[in-house]
């Protein structure tokens, strides 16, 4: 994952605007991270970072910009995360029972 390292200043400033600080924020508004990632990585890479740096599993993410759920497969390009863009970040609950157990067990 050396996409995620710190980049020197100087070499930022050579690669251009292709990496962007992400803020990821829970509903409240607190921060939940600060990533520097390229504009060309997908949300699913987004993601991944989140769950290494939270702990909690991809699975369990729905990641929200500009009032639209993002989509893993996206770039963050596609969807228009810009330098300085502020991503929601949502925790799903885990579907404990499968629909066909849960009605078994119900009856």
């Amino acid at each position: 994952m050396g996409q995620f390292q710190q980049i020197p200043e100087h070499l930022q400033e050579a690669l251009g605007p292709s990496l962007s600080r992400v803020e990821v924020l829970k509903l409240s508004g607190e921060t939940v991270a600060s990533i520097t990632i390229d504009s060309v990585a997908t949300v699913g890479v987004l993601s991944q970072e989140i769950a290494r740096l939270t702990g909690v599993p991809t699975r369990l993410q729905s990641l929200f910009y500009a009032g639209s759920m993002l989509q893993p497969a996206a770039t963050l390009a596609e969807v228009e995360v810009v330098d300085g863009a502020s991503v929601t970040f949502i925790i799903r609950p885990e579907v404990l029972f499968e629909y066909g157990s849960f009605c078994k067990s119900a009856r």
